[in-house]
């Protein structure tokens, strides 16, 4: 959001930022700064949990989210008592490929300035014309969450056991529909 060019196009697709206090004022009372701006008032999120680092992890043909020690989302359900709602994107990581590892220089800096630094291709190793993959979007059962009611916040033990849910969640949702989605032998690699 620090590029002015770049910074109207994530506005116009009403994208904001990812931080914490951001999306539990979006959840609990529809703020959303680039969509009230379009005069929109949303009543859900979608939260794309992986964020910079898991940019570095997408390869055409695999199955990689970056969830295993982000806890966050979690936290956030049981403060404001949102559903999570478990979804995976068949297909999502085949529009280009990416030369950039995890841990490379490249990838640390991005991470610095919370925003993708990226070297994408797509068909005769042209960039910004993606390849055209199938893609199948998925969507699971709500898990219900009972809001805390506590003071501060909730306690580990219970951001673990939903986190752990949440994850059991997507695993089975990803080997449900992996058939389906053209991805049989695929594999959901957590990291």
């Amino acid at each position: 959001m620090y590029l002015p060019f770049l910074r109207q196009i994530m506005g116009w697709l009403t994208a904001g930022s990812a931080t914490y206090s951001v999306l539990k004022d979006g959840i609990e009372n529809g703020k959303v700064e680039a969509a009230n701006r379009v005069g929109r008032h949303p009543t859900s999120l979608y939260i794309l949990p992986g964020g910079v680092a898991e940019i570095f992890e997408s390869r055409p043909r695999e199955n990689t989210i970056v969830f295993k020690e982000r806890f966050g989302l979690a936290r956030l359900s049981l403060e404001t008592g949102a559903q999570l709602i478990p979804t995976y994107v068949f297909g999502a990581t085949d529009f280009f490929g990416n030369p950039i590892e995890q841990g490379s220089l490249i990838a640390r800096l991005s991470r610095k300035l919370k925003m993708g630094l990226c070297l994408f291709y797509g068909p005769l190793g042209l960039p910004f014309i993606p390849f055209t993959p199938k893609v199948t979007l998925c969507v699971g059962e709500p898990l219900e969450v009972e809001k805390w009611a506590g003071d501060g916040k909730p306690p580990r033990e219970m951001v673990a056991e939903l986190h752990a849910r949440y994850l059991k969640s997507i695993t089975e949702l990803f080997d449900k529909y992996k058939a389906k989605a053209g991805h049989p032998d695929g594999n959901l690699n957590i990291k």
